[in-house]
């Protein structure tokens, strides 16, 4: 009977991408073996609207992407991030991407946020795009959608989660 899966590594190399098409979850193979996700490429969740959990040790020097619902990294220090892409889509204000970490995350690289069918978010509009039981760090680049006249994006970088507000181009606080 053996194992209920495979186990070892995951090496998903530059121009590579992972597509996580439903709400399957990526164990480490029931404790048999260490799970260890090398993302060099892209890993995208689209197609499927709640959450796929991810066990195991992930490190993302790619692009992580959630077009559809929720990427949870179950993994309580077994995320790191060394200058990758994390990017989210927005379809409305209510189908919007997620990236969520249970423990610490060191942020670092780049926030990219796509529109999609045609959405433009009104003023005063908030979208929570990460959550994380805590952050160190913050991203050094951001790559976000242009908004109509007199908006801008705001962003937030509160104790547990990362959020953009859509503001008036007046408001005070961090704007891009």
């Amino acid at each position: 009977y053996g194992p209920y899966g495979y186990y070892g590594q995951v090496q998903n190399l530059a121009g590579g991408v992972w597509s996580s098409q439903n709400d399957q979850n990526i164990y480490n193979d029931y404790g048999q073996a260490s799970l260890l996700f090398n993302n060099l490429g892209t890993f995208i969740k689209q197609n499927s609207y709640n959450t796929t959990y991810v066990y195991g040790r992930f490190q993302n020097s790619g692009v992580l992407k959630s077009q559809s619902g929720n990427i949870l990294f179950n993994t309580s220090g077994g995320y790191v991030q060394t200058g990758a892409t994390d990017d989210v889509v927005i379809s409305d204000v209510n189908s919007v991407g997620h990236l969520g970490f249970t423990g610490n995350i060191n942020l670092d690289g780049t926030l990219a946020v796509e529109m999609s069918n045609g959405f433009a978010p009104f003023t005063g509009e908030v979208f929570s795009l990460l959550g994380y039981g805590s952050y160190a760090g913050g991203f050094q680049n951001y790559s976000l959608p242009p908004l109509s006249a007199g908006q801008a994006w705001q962003v937030s970088y509160a104790p547990t989660a990362l959020s953009l507000t859509v503001v008036g181009g007046s408001s005070s606080g961090t704007q891009i």
